[in-house]
């Protein structure tokens, strides 16, 4: 489990979520992505760009409503949002 923020002071995340902040390249193999702050840097990336990510049957949890549920579904996410 890691956070990415680009944005947050260092220490931030880890000291708020209790995770590490790693740098988006950092991810693989993912089970899932919490997709929570609408940064710029976030809103450029594709849902296929994501699930190169991803494991196989990873879960798509879109808070912001960014992404298309049914491409995202396609894809092979498991989506969900609030």
């Amino acid at each position: 489990i890691f956070g990415n923020d680009p944005l947050a002071e260092p220490g931030q995340v880890e000291k708020i979520f209790g995770v590490q902040n790693l740098p988006l390249k950092a991810a693989k193999d993912l089970d899932a992505i919490i997709y929570l702050v609408p940064h710029r840097e976030f809103q450029k990336l594709t849902l296929a760009e994501l699930k190169n990510k991803c494991k196989n049957k990873a879960v798509l949890f879109d808070l912001r409503w960014q992404f298309d549920k049914e491409e995202a579904e396609k894809l092979g996410f498991r989506y969900l949002t609030l």
